[in-house]
């Protein structure tokens, strides 16, 4: 995603780009093992509802598109090998 940390992390913007952005990340850093709460809070102090709204959101696009499916899993692979080093 071509979108600043900054704009995730503070930008109020509902950009489609900056929204689906948001999205992984809130997905990603829930797989890492962080709270609803605590992922809320790193991305502009937002309620835990919301969080899930995005997680669940992502599932959904996941379920209907494949090839949608397989790019999140490629990024979540590259990420964990990321962290492994």
């Amino acid at each position: 995603f071509a979108v600043s940390v900054w704009a995730i992390r503070r930008g109020g913007g509902r950009d489609r780009l900056l929204v689906e952005a948001r999205r992984h990340v809130c997905a990603r850093a829930r797989d890492m093992g962080m709270s609803l709460p605590a992922i809320g809070r790193c991305i502009g102090d937002r309620d835990h509802t919301t969080i899930l709204s995005s997680i669940n959101r992502i599932n959904q696009i996941m379920d209907a598109d494949r090839d949608f499916a397989g790019r999140v899993y490629e990024v979540r692979r590259n990420v964990m090998e990321s962290a492994e080093d």
